[in-house]
């Protein structure tokens, strides 16, 4: 007989702690084409299951993209504070203006 292994997500031909007979209705939406305003996702048994797809907006995506952006644009400046403190060097102008832009930016979008 074959089963379905949930754990590695394969046909097997012999059983194990985790094997469910591949014909068993609660693995049938693992085989089945997915519908377009559906997902594949798995359940807490690791299961195959239809979820509802997220839709996602192009703004809600340009938002987080440009989050991720400024976030990364703060990490990667940083340093230059650290510099200041050690050596008493100025951080340049433009990298103080742009991480306030980025701060001022993230304190009204990042919620």
């Amino acid at each position: 007989m074959r089963y379905f292994d949930t754990k590695t997500r394969t046909e097997v031909f012999a059983e194990s702690k985790t094997t469910i007979d591949s014909m068993d209705e609660r693995v049938k939406a693992f085989f089945e084409k997915v519908p377009e305003d559906k997902a594949l996702s798995f359940n807490e048994h690791n299961l195959p299951v239809f979820d509802n797809k997220v839709v996602v907006s192009k703004e809600e995506l340009d938002l987080a993209s440009a989050i991720s952006e400024y976030k990364s644009y703060l990490l990667s400046t940083d340093w230059y504070y650290a510099r200041k403190m050690e050596t008493d060097e100025e951080v340049p102008t433009e990298v103080i203006e742009k991480r306030k832009a980025a701060r001022t930016f993230l304190r009204n979008n990042d919620k």
